[in-house]
């Protein structure tokens, strides 16, 4: 629980669902989740207002869809990790009573394989998110400053519509927001990275407890060796209890990831179809090369439209490790490729 806990703090969220805080921790995370709502609601409203209201081009739109988004599903999964901090905690306590009642040394090395994979995903979520994501919120506003008349200088933000407000490009206005906007970027990716983090702990322990319920399993008829004390019946019953409690515990985990791996379904193919469907908009400039007067060009000049024409053919994409595209198309054909394999699979093991 320890990246878990890293990530918790600075939003306030850990006291609230592990459950024993003091005064003064209680009162600290007050204030954090005060200034995370505030940080949040500061680029979530302006945006917004902005990218559904004001703006017309459907291009930039279908651009700012993507950042908008993440900041609505990342207030929206920061109210649910509040909300359900009681449910959370219920999930944690009952890993912890599980380390603690380990004996065997064959199970705990089990639990600890499997707690290793739970902190990776959670160091690979975490270093996914905070490399691309702190990139777009510092260096990508610094590099697209424009002066323009060698005076004016037009520098640009992550998220647009605080003009109606103030003047964001005069300073130290812009300034301010841009400190704001990467505050903002750590709250959004600790809370993404604080679910996923959840998610890989909990499941990763319920395989482990699975595994470990496979060798009592495995060592029913004969016993274990080295352990002569134990009939059958004991060893039935110990089965039987450890199965109960990993019920339960996956029965919970279920119910309070339900909501938080449905918003991420949602939201992911959401951006990666925005995403695609701004890259494929290169698409069109072929037919734009097409559409022009180029009869009109003297000599041989329209021949200079061909390479624009033959370059537009191949439009950037989206790729899964450069194997496939990341189309509707591929969707559809992972979804039917999977209830094969499901099938198959479930052919071959009955």
């Amino acid at each position: 629980m320890q990246l878990c806990r890293w990530v918790l703090k600075p939003i306030g969220i850990w006291h609230l669902i592990y459950g024993h805080f003091s005064q003064y921790d209680r009162l600290l995370s007050v204030i954090l989740i005060v200034t995370c709502l505030s940080t949040l609601c500061f680029v979530l409203i302006p945006s917004g207002l902005y990218t559904l209201l004001r703006e017309k081009d459907i291009n930039v739109k279908v651009k700012l869809f993507g950042p908008v988004g993440f900041c609505l599903t990342s207030t929206i999964k920061y109210c649910y990790l509040g909300a359900r901090a009681t449910s959370f905690g219920k999930c944690i306590h009952h890993v912890e009573d599980d380390w603690r009642a380990v004996r065997d040394e064959d199970h705990r090395k089990i639990m600890l394989n499997t707690a290793s994979t739970g902190r990776k995903i959670t160091m690979l979520c975490a270093l996914f998110l905070y490399t691309g994501g702190l990139a777009y919120h510092t260096i990508l506003p610094l590099s697209s400053t424009i002066k323009v008349n060698g005076s004016l200088i037009i520098r640009s933000l992550p998220y647009p519509g605080y003009d109606i407000f103030f003047d964001s490009e005069a300073s130290p206005a812009y300034e301010i927001v841009f400190c704001i906007h990467c505050l903002y970027a750590l709250v959004t990716y600790n809370i993404t990275t604080a679910a996923c983090s959840l998610a890989s702990i909990f499941v990763t322990h319920a395989c482990g407890q699975v595994q470990i319920l496979t060798t009592h399993l495995n060592n029913l008829v004969n016993g274990k060796r080295n352990d002569d004390n134990t009939t059958v019946e004991k060893r039935l019953r110990v089965i039987t209890r450890h199965h109960v409690r990993v019920l339960r515990f996956t029965a919970d985990v279920e119910e309070v990831l339900r909501e938080i791996c449905l918003m991420e379904l949602v939201a992911a193919t959401l951006i990666i179809c925005f995403l695609e469907y701004y890259c494929m908009m290169y698409s069109k400039i072929d037919s734009a090369a097409y559409a022009v007067n180029w009869y009109d060009l003297p000599g041989h000049k329209a021949l200079n439209l061909v390479m624009i024409i033959t370059i537009s053919h191949y439009p950037p994409k989206l790729t899964a490790g450069k194997f496939f595209d990341l189309s509707l198309n591929t969707f559809s054909t992972v979804l039917k490729t999977s209830v094969v394999y499901f099938n198959l699979l479930r052919t071959v093991t009955e």
